[in-house]
């Protein structure tokens, strides 16, 4: 069977619901073992399975269970449970106008007697409602037996006698009769024949008897019959002569028929009644009557067992703990069907039916989601199968999920389903508006037109300014929050002046931010803080708005303006399901008071249910035509011109209404029949291109036959064919620049073969063929970079790069060297950082030949802003000789990268390299270069200075060479000494030896001396004894010039003060050189006296001639060494005169004392006392005591 019944199903053992069967069967088993349970219920969902759980405990239950079902699935209250709701709701609007403070009192009564009568009808309408429930109830119970079941019922029915059994009823009428003239022998019905026949003399007896016994079992039957019948009357009305009295005991139905409910259960066995959807009226009374009717049953006397009612209820049939009250047991059911599973039963159930393939999964979740009830999901597979069958033997192109959508649409919706076929409801009424929803849609289109207008107007209005133009505008406005005076903003703690910010958009940004600066003003030492408010400045002058026009690029315009015609006749051609997915529908008034249910609303949006609803509602039949293609067939006949977009969708159909004479106008262009006419119908489409290929173009169709039609080529070839440059000339002219645009891009794309592009439009054009290559495709823009010189390229698709680069197809500016560098390095570069070496780095043969072809204008186009060319082109630059020595000069100069050597460098470009410093600054190099040519000149001399500091940190790796190139520096006069001391670090291990150093300064000499340069040697000796660091070079070799010490060291008297002077020498060397100093040299000066006192006063013995000591004493400014050496001298004379001579030399007191006239006071210290000591002796003085308080000696000579 493909379909599947829609009746309850029995639950296997393995089902996850047949516990629930165990669960009730056992609590039926405790209810009749202890007679206590009587109301049972099994509560669930509507359609969790309820009812085939039932019929599955039902063929459980042991044979001595009698189980009676009842249903109230068919009963129709509609009516009664409409006007309970209806009473319901008043009420409660009165309830709440009744709460209203406002209300005067009269209004109030008014209000209370309303909602007194609104309870009582409510009351009224579930009273009326549950008597018919009773009565339902109480016909399925009587009318479920047979009649001879329960004889004795008050219920009459409609009396079915069978053939059979009519038979036997007049055989038994005709026996009676028979029996009653056998028994009687009535005089009047006798008939001697017949007696003499049957006339058996004495036994006559056994007939008769027979006869007699036969007529009183019929009478006894009879009597049986009709007491049952008069004894269970009831008397309800007593019609008097002029009144009647009529007797009313109850309007409950089970009240006024409780005995023959209590009759019923006497006399049959049934102790289970099973009562459904009893919970669909949404009442509780009913259950309150029926546990009184069970409780009633089952204490009845009459009835001898005990009788449970088990009830099919939804979970929430009663409030709060109300249930619990009234139910002796429950059992829950779990649904077997939920939004979670749903799609699972479903594709479950079609595939029963042999649907198994064509609903993708995606689709089924959103279509299974709605269905919760497992009667309605198998109806809607069976429905499905149903109308699959009838619909696809004429429709093979029939959508699966759009059927199944529609036939869950007509089980939830049957009466829109219903009107749906009428042109009329919900879902029809939404499909019909489709025009008003198009226009909805445009309305954002048009908006974003004006705005691109407004931009437009505004990039025209700003056209003469540029941003940096523009920040000044600004700027100058934020000057005139300062005084007249401002220089200077600070920014980022650095001051800058505006037109520095204007120049810098992330300065002019960062100042935009600030509310606070600091400025400078002219002639005052310190910055002022004032605030600022950039926003009111901007809002003023419209910057945001102005920038944005700026900014805006011609293609970006052209862009824009084609996307949004491409958008707009996208919208125009969209189906219903495009149209409400582009719409904002909550935001939608058109859409939101239609009123569509949840189901609709889904279906609608998904494009379940669109335009081809008809397809799936009914039979297709050939030539049939949508009204929407009607309308349009009748605007062809008509001639008036519809959107060219407007969607056909029977287009076969269409084109068999079509006439020869609808050709002939602009009418007939439409894309969908363009595109199906071509395709199909060569002839008409020759005609539909004599309608296009007029002197007035129609290129606005054109222009949106190429975004929407699928037949370009075909179209635009015939088109460029009809109009080869002409047509170019006809595009170029055209006033819609979006549409001028597209029309382009089609001719581009379609005109290979045909006719030759447009060279010159084209080198300055490249974004376009860039930014419609998509469109174009890949071979034929590749055929149109070939064949170019592009002034302006960019790096954003590779194939066409790649084509420009391998066909040089790009004229020589920075722009392009740099996008290619850029595309061919992976590598990102600003266009003042590009240089050859960029270049080179590419690595890509074709560029850099193109490059080398052109190398003096390429480097032209570096000269001024890039320094920084690597090794390898700095080389191959220094031996091109495709460019001059001056410009190389030029370009190479300062460069910032060096060579790391002279390997490789031609030998006409080395003094080049070198004056230009390219090479690496070592020593080793500069050994190479020197050596090379033999000289320190002046280009190598200008190279060494240059790089000062870093040579003066690096030392030679190697010696060789370093001697020459060390003595030529020394003594070169183009080397400073400063720089010559930096570099003494590097000639660590060389020497100056008899090198003649006589031109050099003193402070150079010095620099040699003290760095240890001039070693002791007869060379040196020789050649330093001529210059004014003879003495410093003996003390630095104190110890060989000890070693080889001569008068000849000190011929000048300024050598032998420096070397006596020098504190290198102890006092026993330094009178060793004593001995070789000329004596007339040791008081030449206060310097060489002082020191040769010293060393005079510490010999053991005079080797020096007195005068020149007293020449000594007289230069020497040591008083106390003055004093040693004359007490020495003192020592070594015994007349008067000559002591008091040298007493005369010390000056003072002493000369006192020489005098010897007076009795001078001599301070006590050790050289005094020595003196003293030394004239006590020689008799010049005779004591010299202490004077009391008082740190002096007195003198006394003595007597003469």
């Amino acid at each position: 069977m493909e379909n599947r019944p829609l009746l309850p199903e029995l639950i296997s053992t393995n089902d996850d619901a047949y516990p629930v069967v165990e669960d009730l069967r056992k609590a039926l088993n405790v209810a009749f073992e202890q007679e206590k349970i009587r109301n049972i219920a099994l509560t669930g969902p509507y359609g969790s399975g309820k009812s085939s759980i039932l019929e599955t405990l039902i063929t459980t239950l042991p044979k001595e269970r009698k189980p009676l079902h009842i249903s109230l699935a068919t009963l129709r209250v509609d009516d009664a449970a409409d006007e309970l709701d209806e009473s319901s709701r008043s009420s409660k609007e009165r309830d709440e106008e009744s709460d209203k403070s406002s209300r005067s009192s009269k209004e109030r009564e008014e209000e209370s007697d309303k909602s007194l009568r609104s309870s009582k009808e409510r009351e009224e309408a579930e009273e009326a409602l549950n008597r018919k429930i009773e009565y339902s109830i109480l016909q399925q119970l009587i009318y479920h037996e047979k009649a001879r079941t329960v004889p004795n019922s008050r219920f009459h029915r409609i009396l079915h006698i069978p053939s059979k059994r009519l038979c036997l009823y007049s055989f038994g009428v005709i026996g009676f009769i028979v029996a009653f003239f056998i028994a009687f022998e009535p005089s009047w019905a006798r008939i001697e024949t017949l007696y003499s026949w049957f006339n058996w003399g004495q036994w006559n007896v056994i007939p008769d008897i027979l006869a007699v016994i036969y007529m009183l079992a019929v009478v006894g039957l009879i009597v049986r019959k009709l007491i049952p019948n008069y004894a269970n009357s009831k008397l309800y009305k007593l019609n008097l002569k002029d009144a009647s009295i009529e007797l009313n005991e109850d309007t409950s139905i089970f009240n006024r028929h409780l005995d023959e409910i209590l009759y019923f259960f006497q006399a049959t066995e049934y102790d289970i009644v099973i009562i459904e959807d009893l919970d669909r009226f949404c009442t509780s009374k009913i259950f309150l009557k029926l546990r009184e009717l069970n409780f009633l049953l089952n204490e009845s006397e009459v009835i001898d067992r005990h009788i449970v009612f088990l009830y099919a209820v939804k979970d929430d049939i009663f409030k709060d703990e109300e249930r619990t009250k009234f139910f002796d047991y429950i059992s829950i059911v779990i649904p077997v069907i939920n939004p979670s599973n749903s799609k699972a039963k479903l594709k479950s159930a079609l595939a029963e039916r042999g649907f198994s393939d064509g609903f993708p999964d995606k689709d089924l979740s959103e279509i299974a989601f709605f269905i919760q009830d497992m009667r309605i999901l198998k109806n809607i597979a069976n429905e499905f199968a149903q109308y699959y069958k009838l619909l696809s033997k004429k429709n093979a192109h029939l959508d699966k999920i759009k059927l199944l959508a529609m036939i869950v649409y007509k089980n939830y919706h049957p009466q829109d389903f219903a009107l749906l076929h009428r042109r009329q409801g919900k879902v029809y009424q939404c499909l019909s508006k489709k025009s008003d929803f198009i226009k909805l849609a445009l309305k954002e289109v048009e908006k974003k037109k004006a705005e691109l207008a407004d931009l437009k107007r505004r990039k025209e209005g700003n056209a003469h300014l540029q941003e940096i133009e523009l920040r000044t505008l600004l700027l100058e406005k934020l000057r005139r929050q300062f005084p007249y005076n401002l220089t200077h903003i600070s920014l980022g703690g650095e001051r800058r002046t505006l037109s520095e910010i204007a120049a810098d958009s992330k300065l002019f940004e960062e100042l935009m931010e600030q509310t606070n600066v600091n400025y400078k003003q002219h002639d005052y030492y310190y910055d002022s803080s004032t605030d600022i408010d950039t926003d009111v400045l901007k809002k003023e002058m419209n910057y945001d708005s102005r920038l944005e026009a700026i900014r805006t690029t011609l293609q970006q315009f052209i862009d824009k303006e084609q996307s949004l015609a491409r958008q707009e006749m996208e919208i125009r051609s969209y189906t219903f399901q495009d149209l409400l997915s582009y719409l904002d529908l909550q935001e939608c008034e058109e859409y939101t008071k239609i009123e569509l249910s949840p189901i609709m609303d889904l279906f609608l949006r998904l494009g379940y249910l669109n335009e081809e609803y008809y397809d799936y509602i009914s039979y297709f039949y050939e030539g049939m035509i949508t009204l929407n293609d009607y309308d349009l067939l009748l605007s062809i006949k008509r001639k008036i011109v519809q959107p060219p977009a407007t969607r056909i969708e029977k287009i076969e159909n269409f084109y068999k209404e079509l006439q020869p004479y609808m050709f002939k106008h602009k009418a007939i262009l439409n894309n969908d029949l363009v595109d199906y006419i071509a395709i199909n119908y060569p002839e008409r489409f020759g005609q539909i291109m004599k309608v296009i290929e007029k002197n007035d173009v129609p290129l606005e169709f054109l222009a949106q036959y190429y975004l929407l039609g699928k037949e370009h080529k075909k179209v635009f070839e015939n088109f460029i064919n009809w109009g080869k440059e002409k047509y170019w000339d006809i595009i170029v002219k055209h006033q819609n620049e979006t549409e001028r645009a597209q029309l382009q891009e089609a001719w581009l794309r379609f005109s290979g073969g045909i006719v030759t592009a447009p060279q010159d439009w084209l080198n300055k054009n490249f974004s376009f063929i860039e930014s419609h290559y998509a469109k174009i495709g890949l071979e034929r823009s590749l055929e149109l970079c070939s064949q170019s010189k592009f002034e302006d390229i960019s790096s954003s698709i590779g194939d066409l790069i790649d084509c420009i680069i391998e066909y040089c197809a790009y004229t020589i500016n920075a722009h392009n060297l740099r996008v290619i560098v850029m595309y061919l390095t992976k590598e990102s570069v600003e266009v003042e950082k590009i240089n050859y070496s960029w270049c080179l780095k590419t690595n890509n043969s074709d560029f850099i030949q193109y490059v080398n072809d052109n190398l003096e204008e390429c480097l032209k186009l570096f000269l001024d802003e890039c320094k920084k060319e690597n090794e390898k082109t700095i080389l191959a630059l220094l031996n091109s000789k495709e460019i001059s020595p001056e410009f190389k000069e030029q370009y190479l100069n300062e460069q910032e990268n060096k060579l790391p050597d002279y390997n490789g460098i031609a030998e006409e470009s080395l003094k080049l390299a070198t004056q230009l410093f390219l090479i690496e600054p070592t020593w080793e190099n500069i050994v190479w270069y020197f050596k090379k040519r033999n000289d320190l000149t002046s280009e190598l001399s200008s190279y060494i200075l240059h790089y000062e500091e870093k040579l003066s940190e690096l030392t030679a790796t190697s010696q060789e060479g370093m001697q020459d190139l060390f003595e030529s520096i020394a003594i070169c006069p183009d080397i400073p000494t400063t720089a010559l001391f930096k570099f003494l670090k590097a000639f660590s291990a060389n020497h100056l030896d008899g090198i003649d150093v006589s031109d050099l300064d003193h402070e150079r000499l010095k620099l040699l001396l003290e760095n240890g340069k001039f070693p002791f040697t007869d060379e040196n000796t020789k050649v330093l004894k001529e210059t004014d660091i003879f003495g410093a070079y003996l003390i630095a070799h104190h110890t060989e010039m000890l070693d080889n010490i001569s008068p000849d060291f000190f011929e000048e008297s300024s050598v032998s003060c420096e070397v006596l002077t020098s504190r290198k020498f102890s006092l026993s060397q330094k009178e060793e050189i004593l001995k070789a100093i000329p004596s007339s040299h040791l008081y030449s000066s206060e310097a060489i006296a002082n020191a040769a006192i010293e060393v005079v006063i510490n010999q053991t013995a005079q080797e020096i001639d007195k005068d020149v000591l007293v020449e000594i004493v007289k230069k020497s400014t040591l008083k106390e060494m003055r004093l040693r050496l004359v007490t020495k001298m003192v020592q070594g004379i015994s007349d008067k005169e000559g002591i008091a001579e040298l007493l005369n030399l010390l000056g003072g007191i002493y000369s006192e004392i020489a005098e010897r006239e007076t009795r001078p006071k001599v301070e006590v210290n050790t050289e005094n006392k020595a003196l003293l000591e030394i004239l006590k002796a020689k008799g010049f003085i005779s004591s010299y005591p202490e004077i009391e308080g008082c740190s002096s000696w007195r003198l006394y000579y003595p007597k003469t």
